[in-house]
């Protein structure tokens, strides 16, 4: 099956949230960041069950990629892969993530 991806408004927010934070001190890690991140996103499709379930669900059709120090934070949803978030790892998850959680 070919599977592709989507981003959601809220994580594209996300990355640029980060790389906005980051380029206050440097211009070029934030967008080596931001490349980092999305970069990972791309390999998904390939191997959409790399990703590890997010330990705080445990629900096989929501994954985990760890890049650096950021957790991105996607859905298997066939023949979709739908990038819901990406969180610096510090952060409380369930907080920050329960009005993006889908249905089960």
């Amino acid at each position: 099956m070919a599977w592709t991806l989507r981003w959601t408004g809220p994580a594209l927010e996300d990355i640029q949230a980060i790389a906005t934070h980051i380029e206050r001190d440097s211009p070029y890690y934030a967008s080596q960041v931001a490349l980092e991140l999305f970069d990972a996103a791309q390999a998904i499709p390939d191997f959409p069950h790399r990703g590890r379930m997010v330990p705080e669900y445990q629900r096989a059709d929501l994954r985990e990629l760890l890049v650096g120090a950021y957790r991105l934070i996607y859905w298997l949803q066939e023949p979709a892969l739908v990038v819901l978030a990406v969180m610096h790892t510090s952060r409380d998850l369930p907080a920050a993530f329960r009005d993006r959680l889908p249905e089960p």
